[in-house]
């Protein structure tokens, strides 16, 4: 994680928490802070990770496994080479929601090519989680309308899932 990260052991920590729901980056005076989810048994019947709920067997364990290093990748990759404060005159006055997602996007494809630059061997992970979240954000129901289902049919012909099908179109 830290050589990922581009980081020492002093300024970049991680956390792992049960009750999470999705990984969060920060920072405080001594620098970065990672927090994920961590997997874990629900039930004695399910495994479950960020929403996903798995039946308990050894190949969801691995799955589970993949999307927890790949979501580790992602956020060690963040603190290594995303600075979003930079944007902070740019988002002023704009919709937070809008702009939010455009930073987000515009630094996930600029730490994806860094790792395809530096760290080729964890695209793999990386690749089946956002294979994962793919299947998961292909549901119409699941979408909503407008800005939220364009956003995320743009996801999938990024990360190279999806076309702009019908189903995912926004409904008027």
């Amino acid at each position: 994680m830290t050589s990922l990260g581009q980081r020492d052991y002093d300024t970049l920590r991680l956390i792992l928490d049960e009750n999470l729901a999705y990984p969060t980056l920060s920072s405080d005076k001594r620098g970065y802070v990672i927090k994920l989810p961590t997997p874990h048994a629900v039930n004695d019947k399910f495994y479950a990770l960020q929403g996903l709920y798995t039946d308990q067997d050894e190949t969801s364990w691995i799955t589970l496994w993949r999307l927890f290093k790949a979501s580790l990748y992602h956020t060690a990759l963040h603190a290594a080479y995303s600075d979003f404060g930079r944007y902070a005159s740019w988002a002023k006055g704009k919709d937070l929601a809008l702009a939010t997602y455009s930073v987000s996007l515009v630094e996930d494809l600029h730490v994806t090519a860094q790792a395809a630059k530096r760290w080729p061997g964890i695209l793999q992970d990386i690749a089946y989680a956002n294979y994962i979240s793919g299947l998961r954000a292909t549901d119409p129901a699941t979408l909503g309308r407008g800005s939220l289902r364009d956003a995320t049919s743009l996801l999938l012909t990024v990360w190279g899932i999806g076309r702009r099908s019908s189903s995912l179109k926004t409904c008027r």
